[in-house]
């Protein structure tokens, strides 16, 4: 009686064991399907930044490059008179050597 009693208690406890792993394994799958979601969303958010980021930079290089080409087509004849800086720091242009 007493074995019978035990091995009962036993097999109580393994089926407690049992149900409680499967808990913990239904938690941790739960746990990964949330986390998992939420990198997926994360990794979204930053492409669609990166691409907006992109979007801006070639965006920002068309308008500077515009800009040199209106500048140089407004300007170019002036340009070519006016003083520039050299590496030793002497001004250098028709003008200045001019003046000198």
């Amino acid at each position: 009686m007493y074995q019978c009693i035990l091995w009962v208690y036993r097999f109580t406890v393994w089926c407690y064991l049992f149900v409680l792993s499967l808990c913990l394994i239904d938690t941790r799958v739960l746990y990964c399907k949330q986390s998992e979601r939420y990198f997926n969303s994360q990794l979204y958010d930053l492409r669609h930044r990166l691409e907006q980021s992109h979007s801006t930079n070639r965006s920002l290089q068309s308008y500077v490059e515009f800009l040199k080409n209106s500048y140089t087509a407004v300007f170019s004849d002036t340009i070519a008179g006016l003083p520039t800086t050299t590496a030793n720091g002497t001004a250098d242009s028709v003008l200045a050597r001019t003046y000198h």
